[in-house]
């Protein structure tokens, strides 16, 4: 490393090997899930002689389909001098990263099912139920999901080594 540094004329070389990386793919896992759609009923009440609009909530099912990607990267550094060999900084860095989906389909309007039978206590929970059908529907790929690693171990790298040159100074 030395010899090397002298005749490019740097003062520091960097090194750094992956030790460890593994990577999981699963198959979307699709489940048959209920929610309830609200339906409107418009009678004729006999007694005041006026429609009369009322809703009812009938059992339905849609498919929540699951799944995920992850990826788990060991990278491990060392910033040697190029004048005397001396190890100057090194650093050993895992990261991971994981995307995940969750989304639902439904043979109909998604927006009038309701999580409950009567509604929904909670506009939360509604508002929960619509996001899984407007959600995306494929994970990230292990390639994409390599790149964000090794961009954040990057980062890190550079990181220390600015923190160990100003540390010099």
């Amino acid at each position: 490393a030395a010899q090397a540094g002298q005749l490019l004329g740097v003062k520091a070389v960097i090194f750094g090997s992956v030790r460890s990386k593994s990577s999981v793919t699963s198959k979307p896992t699709k489940v048959t899930t209920v929610a309830y759609k609200k339906v409107k009923i418009r009678r004729y009440d006999s007694v005041s002689k006026t429609h009369k609009t009322t809703y009812i909530y009938k059992k339905v099912y849609y498919t929540k389909v699951t799944d995920r990607s992850l990826v788990d990267i060991t990278f491990d550094y060392k910033l040697v001098s190029s004048e005397t060999g001396a190890v100057l900084a090194s650093g050993s860095l895992n990261k991971k990263v994981e995307d995940k989906i969750e989304y639902g389909i439904y043979n109909g309007n998604y927006k009038e099912l309701y999580p409950t039978a009567g509604g929904y206590q909670y506009y939360s929970q509604k508002k929960a139920l619509d996001k899984m059908f407007t959600s995306k529907t494929s994970v990230k790929s292990i390639t994409q999901l390599t790149s964000e690693v090794s961009k954040q171990i990057a980062t890190k790298v550079s990181k220390d080594i600015l923190k160990y040159e100003s540390s010099r100074q």
